[in-house]
């Protein structure tokens, strides 16, 4: 069974997690694309003191390329970035750079990568000689997602409405699947559709993660043939833990996402 947002032409509003963000309170911004998956998530609209992300990307193709990565950061009462000693996740460790985020890098892509699929020990230090613990939470890191169908082989490959989409099951992600479409006509490749009529398009759609979701014709309405669509489908799991002290709350969220663009057909 499947649940469709019905949100059509409505630009959510979500929390920038990276840009200025302060405790306690919402900023928001329009989203497309990842952020809106995001969102879905749950990684929006929740004020916390800090955040913890481990993202996955990858283009949706015969021979898939993307990246894994993670980012945190941890703001004060006064808005203000709080620089903390050492983040652990499993084994792997970051430290903050001069700007307080932490961000794993090119070469730690394998290691990033192996969290996925296992429930991940996250750990934060304060920066004192003591290595006080502000925040221990596991988390549970579904499965890096991988698509079989659909996959992209060509430029003008062509996306039919009733496509069948698959992609390896995890049964411990209890969250599902989601899948987005989008049909932007202010686009450079949807100028001939762009007649000052026509609006942004998108249909979200959360299914269960069992591994196969046959898109229908209504999961395509108004948009016309032989636009170019942007296909996500992800998967991703999150939690609001609490801090040692008691006091302070963190977000710990991660998600695996596949991406492309088709030509959609009749």
């Amino acid at each position: 069974m499947k649940k469709t947002f019905s949100l059509r032409h409505v630009l959510l509003l979500a929390l920038p997690l990276f840009v200025a963000a302060c405790q306690k309170e919402n900023i928001t911004q329009t989203t497309k694309g990842l952020p809106r998956l995001e969102e879905a998530w749950g990684a929006y609209n929740t004020p916390v003191d800090g955040a913890v992300r481990i993202g996955g990307f990858k283009a949706m193709q015969t021979v898939p390329s993307g990246a894994h990565d993670i980012r945190a950061r941890f703001w004060n009462d006064q808005n203000k970035t709080t620089f903390l000693g050492d983040l652990t996740l499993d084994s792997l460790v970051l430290s903050p750079n001069t700007e307080g985020v932490y961000q794993s890098n090119e070469f730690q892509f394998d290691e990033v990568k192996s969290l996925y699929g296992k429930t991940v020990n996250i750990q934060v230090n304060d920066n004192s000689g003591n290595r006080t613990v502000v925040l221990q939470q596991g988390l549970y890191v579904p499965q890096d997602l991988v698509v079989s169908s659909p996959l992209k082989q060509s430029s003008s490959q062509v996306l039919q409405r009733n496509t069948p989409v698959l992609w390896n099951p995890d049964p411990q992600n209890t969250k599902g699947v989601y899948i987005l479409i989008e049909f932007d006509p202010e686009a450079e490749e949807n100028a001939a559709f762009n007649n000052g009529v026509r609006r942004y398009e998108y249909n979200l759609i959360q299914t269960e993660d069992d591994g196969v979701f046959t898109l229908s014709p209504d999961d395509f309405s108004n948009i016309p043939a032989g636009a170019i669509v942007d296909l996500w489908v992800g998967r991703g799991n999150y939690l609001i833990a609490d801090g040692i002290s008691g006091i302070d709350k963190y977000k710990l969220y991660s998600y695996s996402v596949a991406y492309n663009n088709f030509t959609l057909g009749n």
